[in-house]
């Protein structure tokens, strides 16, 4: 099952010492245990040690109070749970108000001591399930999930491919644990290929480097006037099985098949798609940089190019727009701040003028980045008719 944990905490007023808290300790403990046997002081502890533990006589939950020397008093409560339904969100026994009437019954009793509370009215839930109940943002705070089930969970040869159900934002991609797209992010499509600035795909050759969720696929397909062809580079097809199967609502029925007229799906390292199409001397009016960020090992690939900057992404992309053409990417959280800036460095040091558009995407809970830069216009395909 898992554990639900209170976290409750409390600024002391100043000149509060450890020997004023300690006669109150037994109490602030039974009241958030039932059938508390103390343990206090233990194993040498001194009252002036600050630190106490208590355990219920199950053994299945137990508590933990400290004093700390800034003047913190902290009494954290770990509840082993009966069911898996104790660990969702707005379950009995520990709800919002019964965290909340602790708080205040906590608080009372210290009285004068108490110069305000500072504690969490919501459990630390801590399953032994697989959706994960926690996520790091870029800037490493905490956000609670609201999955209620896997609806797809494999491994492929890259990566873990899983599928959450979640009751805000319906299904949602993630690939190692990390969110990629969710059935509520249309705004996420929108803005990488410009549809809100007025992009124009009409009978353009378009390639996209991953994109395995099918999402950008379905509505470049799907435009009015779309693109003459798209080529799309996805080098894992779990996921695109994945969201064929799960997730129809973001790709339609664009991966039934993985040629068309219209379009083809390759099964490929994108860099190798893109090395290729160099060779080759096939050109594009727009790139598409669909991929979360990694490293690309310039050797393996066997490049003689010499590269200005660290992203060969970018660079073997601009090597394959026409002119005139663009390259749109997904960036990152704006709260990244060190990874945005590299980016941007590395527009510049490319010698490319940009824009960056910001927009909050909903299964990420954070506002997002997006690129998109421009190779110079000397005789060619002209993007905003």
């Amino acid at each position: 099952m898992g554990t639900n944990t209170v976290m409750l905490a409390y600024q002391l007023r100043a000149g509060v010492r450890r020997e004023d808290v300690s006669p109150i300790v037994p109490d602030l403990l039974s009241l958030v245990m039932n059938d508390v046997t103390v343990v206090y002081p233990s194993n040498g502890l001194k009252a002036t040690d600050g630190l106490v533990a208590a355990v219920g006589n199950s053994g299945k939950s137990h508590a933990t109070l400290c004093h700390h020397s800034n003047g913190l008093l902290t009494l954290d409560v770990q509840h082993e749970c009966e069911s898996e339904e104790q660990l969702h969100p707005l379950a009995e026994p520990h709800t919002f108000a019964y965290v909340r009437t602790l708080d205040s019954q906590v608080e009372s009793r210290l009285g004068d001591m108490c110069e305000k509370s500072v504690s969490i009215f919501v459990p630390i839930r801590r399953p032994c399930r697989l959706p994960r109940n926690y996520a790091a943002l870029a800037d490493e705070r905490l956000v609670e999930t609201d999955y209620t089930h896997a609806v797809c969970d494999v491994m492929s040869p890259f990566q873990r491919v899983s599928i959450m159900q979640s009751r805000q934002f319906g299904r949602v991609l993630l690939l190692d644990d990390d969110v990629m797209f969710g059935e509520s992010d249309e705004i996420y499509v929108t803005t990488v290929l410009g549809l809100d600035r007025g992009n124009n795909f009409d009978g353009a050759n378009v390639l996209i480097l991953g994109g395995g969720d099918g999402g950008i696929l379905y509505t470049l397909t799907s435009l009015p006037k779309p693109p003459r062809h798209v080529l799309m580079a996805e080098i894992d097809d779990e996921v695109m099985k994945a969201c064929r199967k799960y997730m129809r609502s973001i790709c339609g029925h664009v991966m039934d098949k993985y040629k068309t007229e219209s379009y083809e799906i390759q099964v490929r390292d994108c860099v190798e798609v893109l090395k290729e199409s160099l060779d080759n001397d096939v050109k594009y009016d727009y790139v598409i940089n669909d991929l979360t960020e990694f490293s690309v090992e310039k050797g393996k690939y066997g490049f003689t190019y010499d590269f200005k900057t660290n992203n060969v992404l970018m660079e073997l992309s601009f090597k394959c727009l026409k002119d005139g053409g663009k390259y749109l990417a997904r960036g990152n959280s704006t709260s990244a701040v060190p990874y945005v800036e590299k980016i941007e460095k590395e527009f510049r040091d490319f010698g490319v003028p940009f824009q960056r558009f910001d927009k909050h995407v909903p299964s990420f809970r954070e506002l997002y980045c997006f690129f998109e830069a421009h190779k110079a216009n000397t005789n060619g395909f002209h993007n905003n008719q």
